[in-house]
């Protein structure tokens, strides 16, 4: 087996959350992150959903954390949506600096200095550059707060992908692509619950789906039900087949792989 998979999972900690996914649209939500460019740390959120690459074979210690459900995407599904792998930074390399630099420039007040034409080129080109590239990056390594202990942690382990929006300009001020903490409380007001974009999600249809991924056969006849009642999954009896088909048990793929 290779050192990744040829798609994408994305892990979660109950059957519920998978058939929501699968009946609902797959919706982004606000996520903290705190990076470190050398000394100073900043922190912010982003929208965002998470996948991983990591192989069957060394999926446990990542279902330990994120839950013993999944769905695992193919190849085209990962192209079609224009997900990334996360581009993982030690806090002390020159790609660091050079991100804290970028940052420090485009939140100057380019607003008060440029005409309004030569601001919207601005924020269309250079600030959107910036924040595109923001948006995928993470710490090689830091401290990870998991409840409510603080732990060194290595952040590469986790071969991280990301779906990132990409929000209409008519949806910039509802859906922000960055929150300061100086503004977290603010998000936690705006958007109590998750998923927090409504507006942004991505239907699945049953050839997107590579791998349904259980923790034991105790699960399997509930998903079964389910999947056959899922509205616009399926198109016929063979895309059905073929979903069941591509059921595993966590069990199993500790046992086979």
């Amino acid at each position: 087996m290779g050192i990744s998979t040829k798609g994408v999972f994305h892990y979660t900690k109950s059957l519920d959350n998978i058939i929501k996914i699968l009946t609902d649209e797959f919706f982004p939500s606000y996520c903290k992150e705190n990076m470190i460019y050398g000394v100073k740390k900043y922190s912010y959120a982003i929208p965002m959903i998470s996948f991983c690459d990591i192989p069957l074979t060394d999926i446990q210690y990542h279902t330990d954390k994120y839950g013993s459900f999944a769905i695992g995407f193919t190849r085209e599904w990962t192209v079609k949506n224009r997900l990334n792998p996360v581009v993982y930074i030690d806090k002390n390399s020159r790609l660091a600096s050079g991100l804290e630099e970028t940052l420090n420039f485009i939140f100057l007040d380019w607003h008060e200095w440029l005409e309004d034409d030569d601001f919207d080129n601005f924020y269309n080109k250079a600030y959107k550059g910036a924040i595109n590239v923001i948006h995928s990056s993470k710490n090689f390594e830091g401290r990870l707060t998991r409840d409510g202990i603080e732990n060194d942690y290595n952040f590469y382990e986790e071969r991280e992908w990301r779906y990132i929006p990409q929000i209409n300009d008519s949806h910039v001020t509802e859906y922000p692509d960055i929150i300061w903490e100086d503004d977290f409380d603010d998000l936690g007001k705006r958007f109590p619950s998750k998923p927090h974009f409504k507006h942004y999600g991505i239907k699945i249809k049953a050839k997107d789906i590579k791998y349904l991924i259980i923790p034991d056969k105790k699960y399997l006849s509930e998903l079964l039900i389910k999947l056959k009642n899922i509205k616009g999954l399926c198109d016929n009896d063979d895309d059905y087949n073929y979903l069941i088909t591509n059921i595993m048990t966590l069990d199993k793929i500790k046992e086979d792989f």
